[in-house]
């Protein structure tokens, strides 16, 4: 969680990886005006949160009909507060929220279930889908086909299938980049080659696996991954790199996903016994 300084008479973020960050909260804070909208009912996760001042947060949604959406929700640090237990990952909400600007002020919340709890490995994996949209998908953009494979890799993940949940993974992240503007396709009549990642693009690999110094990749793999089919799990390590490159590429220029060398970390200390 991000630590916080006093600047005037306002709390803003110290140390902040994207400037996607920074603006909803400076806009908050200055009062900056926008079209006033008044949402209820709206299906919604909690993507991540800040601390606001001593008892607020400040909280990413991921909504149905909006999109990603920034809002206050005032107290929710409070033991008594009326958002106390609601403002967490991965659970199902129906949310109102009403104001101007990107940072809307959080009016109602109410848990929808019908989603199992998440646990062991399965949280980490969740957290990565969070860390997807919330990197990759635009701001106030509505994104309801999007939302609703959210929630099918969400209730994937939490039946504790580990080789199912890395298909619908993989189903995710391409749909998340499609709707990010990759639009790479399988060559007509192919059926897929040895390709490279670069610039966040497969491309055709002159060079046999032993001769590249880069990571080559099988014709399978490829495939697997500009079809969007999954069901050779036997290409799914490969197809998992292929994606990582890219998302990285487009995600943080290159950069590793903060969620990613977490992951990397549990299972070095799971190996280890520390876990």
């Amino acid at each position: 969680m991000t630590n916080l300084r006093r600047s005037g008479d306002e709390f803003l973020p110290e140390t902040i990886a994207d400037s996607a960050l920074v603006a909803p909260l400076v806009r908050y804070a200055t009062k900056n005006p926008g079209q006033y909208i008044s949402v209820k009912n709206e299906p919604a996760f909690v993507l991540t949160t800040w601390p606001w001042r001593e008892t607020s947060l400040i909280v990413s949604f991921f909504t149905r009909r909006y999109g990603r959406m920034t809002a206050v929700a005032r107290g929710a640090k409070r033991p008594t507060g009326r958002f106390r237990g609601l403002i967490d990952p991965f659970l199902p909400l129906l949310v109102n929220f009403s104001g101007r600007g990107e940072v809307k002020t959080l009016t109602g919340a109410r848990w929808m279930g019908g989603l199992s709890p998440i646990t062991g490995e399965g949280l980490i994996t969740a957290f990565y889908l969070n860390e997807l949209v919330f990197r990759l998908c635009p701001a106030e953009v509505a994104q309801t086909e999007l939302f609703d494979a959210y929630t099918r890799t969400l209730s994937i993940i939490a039946r504790g299938d580990c080789l199912h949940a890395e298909c619908a993974m993989r189903e995710f992240e391409v749909d998340l980049l499609r709707l990010c503007g990759w639009g790479q396709q399988l060559p007509d009549g192919s059926d897929g080659f040895d390709g490279l990642v670069r610039d966040g693009e497969i491309i055709q690999s002159r060079e046999t696996a032993a001769e590249s110094q880069e990571k080559v990749f099988t014709p399978e793999a490829v495939r697997a991954v500009l079809t969007r089919d999954f069901s050779d799990v036997s290409h799914l390590k490969e197809a998992r790199e292929i994606l990582r490159k890219i998302i990285e590429f487009y995600a943080l220029g290159g950069r590793t996903l903060s969620s990613r060398r977490t992951l990397a970390k549990w299972r070095q200390f799971s190996k280890q016994g520390a876990l």
